[in-house]
């Protein structure tokens, strides 16, 4: 007997078997019949309302069908069901975080990381949430927990680093970008940052070997990258030129560029003032 048999003679047996109606519908979902899943979850969540896999499973399917408002329903009912069930609070604080839904988006994530702290994701996300509700010191805790749960999580040392450069310690921040560079070590983009703050920190031979490591492997880059490459590295003229290119090309937008610490050694410079004015 195969195992989707088996899972339907065991609700054949009791249909309000919420568990073999959870796993009958995980089985379908396998094999590409999410109706039929579907229905299974649903059936397991109406024997058992506090059966929080099924109604978990039923938001996932939900929510990559597009139907936000069933998939939120089914996330908020899988964590009233268990309030220590991880995974839908996490699913639940992405989908509140991109309807807006800040303030709820942080209580979902940080009920997620509250029962398991090594959830690297959700502190990446609770990171990102932080930083753009312009809390930096929030922000950098979360980062920093998401890297100690996930050394190899590069958007999140990404992401350190760059809220240390803006607070401009460059101390702390040298450290997060020679892990980027051990993460990466084809990224021009972090060998040239690197550089840049060797730079700040006055250590100029080590910041010109990381500027040379970024100049070799810079060939394959876009125009806009290579632009930031060259502003890193002290080529104002170069840097002006590629920057140009990059946004009559429309590679880039003029306000991205007034933002990006890359070139923040150049917001006096008229021709870069120029070429980024709307």
């Amino acid at each position: 007997m195969g195992a989707e048999q088996a899972w339907r003679k065991a609700v054949a047996a009791d249909e309000k078997l919420a568990p073999a109606l959870y796993n009958l519908g995980v089985l379908l979902k396998d094999k590409g019949a999410l109706v039929g899943a579907a229905e299974a979850w649903r059936k397991a969540v109406a024997a058992d309302e506090k059966y929080a896999p099924a109604w978990y499973n039923l938001g996932l399917l939900l929510d990559k069908k597009g139907n936000l408002v069933g998939a939120e329903q089914a996330y908020r009912a899988a964590v009233a069901a268990d309030v220590k069930y991880a995974p839908a609070w996490s699913n639940l604080g992405v989908l509140l975080a991109n309807k807006g839904d800040l303030v709820g988006a942080e209580h979902a994530y940080r009920a997620a990381v509250a029962d398991d702290e090594k959830l690297a994701l959700v502190w990446y996300n609770l990171g990102v949430l932080l930083d753009n509700k312009g809390d930096p010191g929030g922000a950098e805790q979360a980062y920093r927990a998401a890297v100690a749960a996930d050394e190899k999580l590069a958007p999140a040392w990404n992401n350190l680093g760059l809220l240390l450069r803006m607070t401009k310690r460059f101390a702390d921040a040298l450290l997060v970008l020679q892990q980027l560079v051990m993460l990466m070590p084809d990224s021009v983009d972090y060998h040239a940052q690197l550089g840049s703050v060797y730079q700040k920190l006055g250590c100029a031979e080590e910041a010109q070997a990381e500027f040379a490591t970024a100049r070799s492997l810079i060939a394959n880059e876009i125009l806009y990258n290579q632009a930031c490459i060259a502003a890193l590295t002290g080529e104002a003229g170069l840097a002006l030129d590629l920057l140009q290119q990059a946004i009559t090309s429309g590679e880039v937008e003029r306000k991205w560029v007034r933002q990006d610490l890359d070139w923040e050694d150049y917001h006096t410079n008229e021709r870069w003032l120029a070429l980024t004015a709307e």
